[in-house]
């Protein structure tokens, strides 16, 4: 059964919830919904984590030729680093990538359109030693960033889908278009990777408000405050377009989770998610 939830600073927002989806959020949590989603890790709660550390759209990028990759706070950084993962904020640009159509030309008034790899849309790869990304084909991104696990006592983390081994990073802020297609790719200055982009965490986990609530709050019986986790799990995804289907909004089309129109196939996204 799966609803969407608004925190809303409600204590107990997720009170019957067993796993929780954050996916692509795109403004600042409060202090007071990151401590409802830490107290809900604290009480056995599993969370995937679906987030953009910079903020990059297509839509942007198509309406104009250009478009900036910027950094988007979150304000999850303590966070996400707390349980043992940091975000970065860059992007990955991979050789392993999808292709998109490129008008090159025209035949009379008809443009003439040709596939061109797109370094920012990186096809992932699974790790084929866990049973969660066992058999999975390769995923389907858009703007994806690095990430790193931080050792954390009681906490055993796991990569589960990572870049190939042909990658450059940027750094944001920094400037996208589509006039990298012009020039065929410098395969030397792609030298860098394989960088994790999805982590499984694992164990028992510190909580994030730990010395941090005053002891009027600590006291209060109906709050229950928990320093540390019972045995629990939660994913860190490096991108939260992962789970967003395409959609073609002139036409009103919902294409299938993982599928490419260009090149029609269909990417490990769906079975990655479920």
């Amino acid at each position: 059964t799966i609803k969407r939830i608004s925190l809303d600073q409600k204590v107990d927002a997720l009170a019957d919830v067993d796993a929780a989806i954050i996916a692509r959020p795109d403004s600042a949590f409060s202090e007071q919904d990151k401590f409802i989603i830490d107290q809900f890790i604290m009480k056995g709660g599993k969370v995937l984590w679906l987030i953009d550390p910079v903020f990059a759209r297509m839509d942007s990028l198509r309406a104009s030729n250009l478009t900036m990759g910027l950094v988007l706070n979150h304000n999850l950084d303590d966070q996400l680093f707390k349980y043992g993962v940091r975000l970065n904020n860059d992007l990955i640009l991979d050789i392993q990538c999808i292709n998109k159509p490129i008008v090159t030309g025209y035949i009379g008034n008809q443009p003439r359109q040709e596939l061109f790899p797109w370094y920012y849309e990186p096809l992932l790869s699974a790790n084929q030693e866990h049973a969660i990304s066992k058999n999975l084909d390769r995923i389907k991104t858009e703007f994806v960033s690095t990430m790193e696990p931080i050792e954390v006592n009681g906490v055993k983390a796991t990569t589960l889908l990572s870049s190939s081994d042909q990658c450059r990073l940027v750094s944001a802020p920094t400037r996208i278009s589509f006039n990298i297609l012009r020039d065929p790719p410098k395969y030397e200055m792609f030298s860098n990777g394989p960088f994790p982009t999805a982590i499984l965490l694992e164990g028992t986990f510190p909580s994030v408000f730990t010395n941090r609530l005053p002891q009027r709050l600590l006291k209060d019986e109906g709050l229950g405050f928990k320093e540390t986790s019972v045995p629990t799990k939660m994913i860190v995804v490096s991108d939260g377009d992962i789970i967003q289907n395409p959609v073609n909004k002139i036409e009103e089309k919902f294409y299938a989770l993982g599928f490419d129109k260009y090149t029609q196939t269909m990417y490990g996204n769906r079975a990655f998610i479920l």
